[in-house]
């Protein structure tokens, strides 16, 4: 009697636990939780509350980077030999110096390896750079961009966002330290100027002459990086760039700001700019680059036109 009399007690008792962590009309499968329960970052917070969600995995690039800015170092290059060895070993890249002193989270910034095929937050037009610049912080100096990490994540620096204008420029740029201080073109940079005046773009399609100041304080920055370029478009050269000049492009890539030239005699969008020197229209940039497209019809593309062909594939 007594063990018949435990056993139905028992019964009951993961009855009721049953009911109080699973009732019947919330109940969940295994592997799901109740976003009451599991509070989501209000950028993946879905549209219905109530809806089940998967445990979900970080997909905010912008804070997740910040979170790694206290951590990274400027340092001291050793044996390195080209672009491979350097962003194998050195993530912020590295000088010869023994005291290096360069903006180790700039450079790690720069030195990212997103996705090839990111889907981009949103589409940046020359007044949301306008914007961005306008939200510079005061205290950004060239070699405290970890201290402001946070706060510019939440402008969405470190995202992926897409930019549409006409290629101005490209060029081949010398050795940086986010490069480990290397030379040649498989080491360095592609430095190349985007923008939005479209005559300004037909003159230079038309073979015109253009003053290069003019091209420079009118183009917002976008790069490509060597180790970025030779794991997924080995295909992309200076060359092949300069054949599209003056045409539409849709650029892919991560959102940065490159504090070393927030000052008045580079960045021309700084309200004291000084426009006898500066040579970018914003420190705001798209670096690195992860896509590169080029606007195949006689109109101009839209942002989500099938008109789009990758610079990979142009002969």
């Amino acid at each position: 009697m007594k063990g018949r009399h435990f056993g139905t007690f028992g019964v009951c008792l993961f009855g009721l636990w049953v009911l109080v962590f699973f009732p019947i009309s919330g109940a969940r499968p295994p592997g799901k939780v109740s976003s009451k329960i599991f509070a989501l970052p209000a950028a993946l917070e879905s549209p219905s509350s109530n809806r089940e969600l998967e445990v979900p995995t970080p997909t905010d690039r912008a804070h997740d980077l910040a979170k790694s800015a206290s951590k990274v170092e400027a340092e001291t290059c050793e044996d390195v030999s080209n672009a491979q060895d350097c962003h194998d070993n050195y993530p912020t890249g590295c000088t010869t110096s023994e005291n290096p002193n360069y903006d180790a989270y700039l450079n790690f910034l720069k030195n990212q390896t997103p996705a090839p095929d990111p889907r981009p937050v949103s589409v940046l037009t020359g007044e949301d750079f306008k914007t961005l610049e306008e939200k510079v912080p005061k205290t950004l100096t060239k070699r405290n961009h970890a201290k402001h990490a946070e706060q510019l994540a939440d402008l969405g620096e470190g995202n992926i966002f897409a930019v549409v204008g006409y290629l101005y420029y490209a060029q081949q740029t010398g050795p940086e330290s986010c490069n480990c201080k290397l030379s040649g073109p498989k080491n360095t940079d592609f430095h190349i100027g985007i923008g939005f005046d479209r005559d300004l773009a037909g003159r230079l399609r038309g073979d015109e002459t253009v003053d290069k100041s003019e091209l420079e304080q009118a183009s917002y920055i976008v790069e490509m990086t060597p180790h970025y370029r030779a794991e997924f478009h080995p295909k992309w050269t200076v060359t092949r760039l300069k054949k599209v000049v003056g045409e539409q492009v849709k650029v892919v890539g991560q959102l940065m700001i490159d504090n070393e030239h927030a000052v008045p005699s580079q960045d021309c969008g700084r309200p004291n700019a000084d426009h006898d020197k500066c040579w970018t229209a914003s420190v705001w940039e798209i670096h690195p680059v992860t896509q590169f497209y080029v606007c195949k019809s006689e109109s101009p593309c839209t942002a989500d036109s099938n008109q789009w062909e990758r610079i990979d594939d142009k002969n």
